[in-house]
């Protein structure tokens, strides 16, 4: 019994194994997490306001759209937001929607934006503009088949963000 070994390399194999696997796996899942994360904030840009011209004039004479729209200027995203909300209730306009849903994304409420997108019937002016940032969505929640997708039509028009809309596609 002095040549039993006092390790079993082999008894101990396929743990080691397994552990491998979890570890490639686990580094995988969290690097491409952490890659598409970058991904998205170097494309993502709030679009800017084109829609309410901003006089700082007389703010007691000012509609809910034209508060929601200053606070978008302002970047008080919550603020904006919230009357983006009420500014719904009177109008159903796709350009607040558009930038109800900006604001989500900045607010980190990717999920709630990604719906907004989905949901809306786009007019011409907003169709990709919302497909772009639709994408971007797509791209922080790490759902890239649905990303690569919605970039694939995107760059078929050729036209709104096209080059980053490519650069982006090759690089998921």
């Amino acid at each position: 019994s002095d040549d039993m070994p006092i390790f079993n390399l082999k008894r101990y194999l396929p743990y080691a194994a397994i552990l491998l696997v979890m570890l490639s796996l686990w580094f995988i899942f969290f690097s491409n997490n952490s890659n598409n994360t970058d991904l998205y904030n170097s494309y993502f840009e709030a679009y800017p306001n084109t829609e309410v011209s901003n006089t700082r004039s007389d703010m007691n004479d000012k509609s809910v759209i034209e508060e929601a729209f200053i606070a978008y200027d302002l970047e008080e995203y919550a603020k904006a937001n919230e009357l983006f909300d009420l500014a719904l209730k009177i109008s159903t306009s796709d350009y607040i929607q558009f930038y109800k849903a900006i604001s989500l994304m900045e607010l980190e409420q990717h999920k709630e934006a990604l719906n907004l997108f989905e949901s809306v019937n786009w007019s011409e002016a907003y169709k990709e503009k919302s497909m772009w940032f639709k994408s971007l969505c797509y791209v922080k929640l790490n759902q890239v088949k649905e990303a690569k997708k919605e970039l694939t039509l995107l760059t078929e028009k050729g036209t709104f963000k096209n080059s980053e809309a490519i650069a982006l596609l090759s690089k998921l």
